[in-house]
C-alpha cells in the first residue's frame, strides 16, 4: 500500500495516513488534537522521513474524547515534498454519492491479537463490510448510536490477509495505532483503491462491534481548499 504512511509523535508510530499529493497527507484529527507540527513526523515507504510543518484541522473538528465527530479529519503538511517511488504513491480521493452496501477495505498497522505487541510495523488489510445506516445504529445500541451521522460510514468486523507477515488472520475492526488509516473500495475496474473514509472509532473491547468511519466525499470542498487541486 505506497499511499499509507506512519504518523509517528517522538519517533512512536500513533496514527495512520494516506498520501494526497507530494505535500499533503490525511489523516484522523484525533491523531493531531493539541500537538505542535514539530511534534509530528512521518514515515512512508520504506525509510522516507519527513517532519511537519503545518496541522490544518477540518471545520467542526472536536476532540474525540469529548464526543466522536464526523469531522474527524486533519491534513498535515511536510516540510519537503515527497519523492514519488513505487513504494510512495498518492491514493485519488472518492467524491461519489454514498456507499451503503458492498465491501471495503481496511489498512492496519496494529495488533492481530493479544499476543502482539501494541504497534505492528508490518501493514495488514482487512476486508469488510459495508453496513447500512440502520444496521450500523442497532449494532452500536442506543448508547452509541446517537453519534453516528450521515457523514460517517460504518464497516463490519472483518478478517486480517497479512502483507509481507506470516500469521494465521482473524477477526479485524479498528484498533489502537490505526486511527487516520484509509478505508478504501473499488470505484473502478482500474482503479481498486479509492479512498471512501479515514478511520474513525469503535466500540470497546475492539472487535465486538461496528468501526465507524469518517466519509471524504462531504468533507471533499474543504479538503481541495486547503491542499488545491494537483
Amino acid at each position: 500500500m505506497p499511499f499509507v504512511c506512519s504518523v509517528r509523535l517522538q519517533s512512536v508510530h500513533r496514527c495512520c495516513a494516506s498520501i494526497l499529493n507530494p505535500n499533503w497527507l490525511l489523516t484522523s484529527g484525533q491523531c493531531t488534537a493539541d500537538l505542535a507540527p514539530d511534534a509530528i513526523s512521518i514515515v512512508c515507504g520504506i525509510r522516507m522521513y519527513r517532519t511537519v510543518v503545518e496541522i490544518a484541522l477540518l471545520p467542526y473538528y472536536q476532540p474525540a474524547a469529548s464526543k466522536p465527530t464526523a469531522n474527524d479529519l486533519a491534513l498535515l503538511r511536510v516540510g519537503r515534498a515527497l519523492s514519488f517511488t513505487s513504494n510512495v504513491q498518492p491514493i485519488p480521493l472518492y467524491d461519489g454519492v454514498e456507499v451503503s452496501t458492498g465491501t471495503a477495505t481496511l489498512v492496519r498497522y496494529g495488533p492481530m491479537d493479544e499476543r502482539w505487541s501494541w504497534w505492528n510495523s508490518k501493514l495488514q488489510l482487512a476486508e469488510v463490510s459495508i453496513l447500512s445506516a440502520c444496521e450500523c445504529q442497532y449494532r452500536l445500541g442506543p448508547a452509541l448510536a446517537p453519534y453516528l451521522e450521515p457523514r460517517n460510514i460504518c464497516t463490519d468486523n472483518g478478517f486480517v490477509t497479512t502483507m509481507l507477515l506470516t500469521a494465521t488472520g482473524g477477526p479485524s475492526s479498528r484498533c489502537v495505532g490505526d486511527s487516520g488509516a484509509p478505508v478504501m473500495f473499488a470505484a473502478s475496474e482500474l482503479q481498486p483503491y479509492t479512498l471512501l473514509a479515514v478511520t474513525g472509532w469503535t466500540v470497546a473491547p475492539y472487535g465486538t462491534g461496528p468501526s465507524v468511519h469518517v466519509r471524504v466525499a462531504p468533507h471533499l470542498d474543504g479538503i481541495l481548499s486547503i491542499i488545491g487541486v494537483n
